[in-house]
Parts: C-alpha cells; sequence; structure tokens
C-alpha cells in the first residue's frame, strides 16, 4: 500500500491487468490521474463531492436494499474476501442507488451489464450480474419486489483467444520464484504447490496441523477435510520453518504462516508482498506474465492430470467434492505423453489381429 500525502486514498496492483487502481476510500471513486499532479488532486476534490452531496436512499430503491442486505446475515456471514468483492460491486453500484425494484425488468439488467462490460471488461460484468441477483433475491425476501430481474440473465461469454487465467506454472518458473522469495514468503507458497491450497486457506492454517510427516486440515469453501503426507521437498521447507518459528520469540502467532513482525497474515497484506516479488521477476523477463497463487492450484492438478490421475483422484487432492472442477483445473494439462501410450496399445492390439 503506497501513502500519500492526501488521506483516504486506496492503492492496489492487480496481476491479472498489470495496472494499478487508486480510489478514494470514502465515496469508492476511481482516481485516474497520476498522484502529485493538479488533475489528481482535482479527481480527490470532485470525489470528496460527491461524497458530500449524496442523497439517502429512496424506500424501494436499490440503494435502500443494498443498505439493508449489508446489515443482515445475508452479507455478514459471507467470508471477509467474499464481502471485500461484493463491496467492489455495491461501490460501483452507487450511481443507480434510485433504481426502483419494482419496475425493473430483466433488459434493464442487460443494460448495467452491457454498460459495465464496456467500463470493466466482461468478468466483473458477470459478476455485477450475479450480486444484484442476490440483492433482488433478497429484496423479494423483503416484500420489496415480485420477481428478480436478474436471475437468468445471460453472462457473456469468454472468447476463444482470451489469456487463461490463473494458468499452471511452469516447473522453471516455480524454481525462479522458489530461489527468489524470503522465506516468510516461500512457506506459503509452497505450502500450495505441493497441497493445492487454496490462498485464504493456506495462511490460516494452524501450526498444529504439521507433525513432522503428514498435514491435516479441512479446506474453508467446500468443508472437506484432508490428511496427506507430506512431500519430501516441502517437508525440508517446513522442518527449517517450524524451527526458525521455534527459535524466534516475535513468531508467537497460532498460525503456521507469518508475517516479518511475526503476526498471521491478512490475505491483503500477503496479496500486496507476493505480487510485489511477481512483478519484479516479470518485467525482467525471468517468469512469463500471468503468474498467481492460485495458479499454483491449477498447477497441482494439471501434474496429476499429466501423470495420469483420474478427475476423483484430482478433486480429492484439491478437496472438491465434484470432479467437475477438478476437470476445470486440470484443463491445462498436456496429455501428450500419455497419448503415446494410447498410441502404442492401439498398435500392439492392432498387430495381435493382424490389421491395417
Amino acid at each position: 500500500m503506497v501513502k500519500y500525502d492526501i488521506a483516504g486514498i486506496k492503492e492496489y496492483y492487480e496481476p491479472k491487468t498489470g495496472k494499478t487502481y487508486r480510489y478514494h476510500r470514502k465515496s469508492g471513486t476511481r482516481l485516474y490521474a497520476e498522484p502529485g499532479t493538479i488533475e489528481f488532486l482535482e479527481e480527490v476534490e470532485s470525489a470528496k463531492t460527491k461524497l458530500k452531496t449524496k442523497p439517502k436512499p429512496i424506500p424501494g430503491t436499490l440503494g435502500l436494499v443494498i443498505k439493508e442486505y449489508k446489515a443482515s446475515d445475508w452479507f455478514t456471514t459471507l467470508k471477509p474476501r467474499t464481502q471485500t468483492d461484493y463491496n467492489k460491486v455495491i461501490d460501483y453500484l452507487s450511481s443507480i442507488d434510485t433504481l426502483n425494484l419494482r419496475t425493473t425488468t430483466s433488459p434493464d439488467i442487460v443494460k448495467i451489464r452491457d454498460k459495465t462490460f464496456q467500463l470493466k471488461k466482461r468478468s466483473f460484468a458477470n459478476y455485477v450480474v450475479s450480486v444484484l441477483s442476490i440483492i433482488f433475491e433478497f429484496a423479494k425476501e423483503k416484500g420489496y419486489c415480485d420477481t428478480n430481474p436478474a436471475k437468468g440473465v445471460r453472462k457473456i461469454r469468454k472468447p476463444k483467444d482470451a489469456p487463461v487465467i490463473n494458468r499452471p506454472w511452469t516447473l522453471k518458473e516455480y524454481d525462479i520464484v522458489f530461489n527468489s522469495l524470503p522465506q516468510h514468503l516461500l512457506v506459503p507458497v509452497a505450502i500450495s504447490r505441493w497441497t493445492g491450497l487454496r490462498e485464504g486457506d493456506v495462511l490460516k492454517l494452524p501450526r498444529t496441523i504439521y507433525n513432522g510427516s503428514t498435514i491435516s486440515y479441512k479446506t474453508s469453501k467446500a468443508n472437506v477435510k484432508i490428511s496427506m503426507p507430506v512431500a519430501t521437498p516441502l517437508k525440508v521447507i517446513l522442518d527449517n520453518w517450524i524451527e526458525e518459528l521455534n527459535s524466534n520469540k516475535n513468531y508467537d502467532a497460532v498460525t503456521l504462516c507469518v508475517n516479518t513482525r511475526g503476526r498471521p497474515w491478512t490475505e491483503s497484506g500477503f496479496r500486496s508482498s507476493f505480487f510485489k516479488k511477481i512483478k519484479v521477476l516479470a518485467e525482467n523477463g525471468s517468469i512469463g506474465t500471468g503468474l498467481t497463487f492460485h495458479g499454483l492450484r491449477h498447477t497441482v492438478a494439471t501434474e496429476l492430470r499429466e501423470l495420469g490421475f483420474d478427475n476423483r483422484t484430482i478433486a480429492d487432492m484439491l478437496g472438491q467434492k465434484t470432479e467437475a472442477m477438478a476437470a476445470h483445473y486440470s484443463k491445462e494439462a498436456d496429455l501428450s505423453n500419455k497419448m503415446k501410450g494410447v498410441i502404442q496399445k492401439l498398435e500392439i492390439e492392432h498387430k495381435k489381429n493382424k490389421s491395417v
């Protein structure tokens, strides 16, 4: 996070786009000009003005329902990361607070989707539709509308030539990142590389999950219990790390992964530190673009499929209840070696039957 002389400015780097985004925190207004310029100061003042003149939500409108929704268990029981993602959409929708719920139709939602697609691209436009659908379901329960106009609205399809999001890491890339990261960043990366665990789950793991030979945990998203032997490369890293934790009195956190102050990582704090390192490596050409932490989950699934494991085994490794997501995570697998074996078996069978 970069601090400016002007208070209330939030900045973050988005690895998917390779861009840095800045917002006026209280109003949620996007800032486009460079910090330190007159244009930047003018944008900040304009954002402050919007904040002061923002009208109160009107009964029966989207603005009022959103206010009630955020105070309800529909929102408060969501995971912190999900709340953050929803809030980005809610901030974006603040410009249409006066939208009348009872008169809104599916074509209206389509217009919102398409306009968002022009301004914010495909994934965010589709996410806006999803969040609107949830808000309208909440509104129906409260009696503010009779139908959910967002339900059934088609999502914008991904172009066939679009770059792969969260692509698998190559072994060379992992080795380069491995040798570039400090230990407090390396440990979470290594755990995910050998287990396929999501970032949020890795950062919350207690020290007690590792007994020197196995690790046992429960995934937060699917609530699946997993216990597996620790691969030798990961064991070396964890053994050294446990020794470091035990010898450093400042490292008194109950979590296995901690930051340089010995405290549990926040997801935003870890993400910021991780992507700063990745950005440098990508800019100097050491690794390819588009490398993400979640890509490690795809890496594990891809390797397993290339080794010939079926989707059920991949799903068990990743803590998935169904095989569908296992197929999704491993879809980039190179099956050329597997196909060589298939062709060899076909040839043997044809020779037995003296077929051409």
